[in-house]
C-alpha cells in the first residue's frame, strides 16, 4: 500500500501499529495519530472518505477500510 510506505518514508508510521509507545505522552500520541489519519483521509477518493469519515482514530479507520475491502 502506497500510503503506507508514504508514512514509514516520514516516520508518521506508529499509529498504524495501533499501540501507544510506552515513552510516548498522551497528548503526543493524539497529535500524531491525528496527523495520519488526516494523511490517509487525504488519499481517499471522495466517495471512500465519506464511508469512513466518523473514524476518529487511525487504528479505527484502517479497520473500517479493511472490512470494506477484504
Amino acid at each position: 500500500m502506497q500510503i503506507e510506505d508514504y508514512l514509514y518514508g516520514k516516520k508518521l508510521h506508529l499509529p498504524l501499529l495501533g499501540r501507544k509507545p510506552d515513552d510516548m505522552s498522551n497528548e503526543d500520541w493524539s497529535f500524531l495519530d491525528r496527523q495520519v489519519l488526516g494523511v490517509i483521509r487525504l488519499t481517499l477518493s471522495r466517495s471512500v472518505a465519506h464511508n469512513v469519515g466518523k473514524e476518529k482514530t487511525t487504528t479505527d479507520l484502517m479497520k473500517a477500510l479493511s472490512d470494506m475491502y477484504e
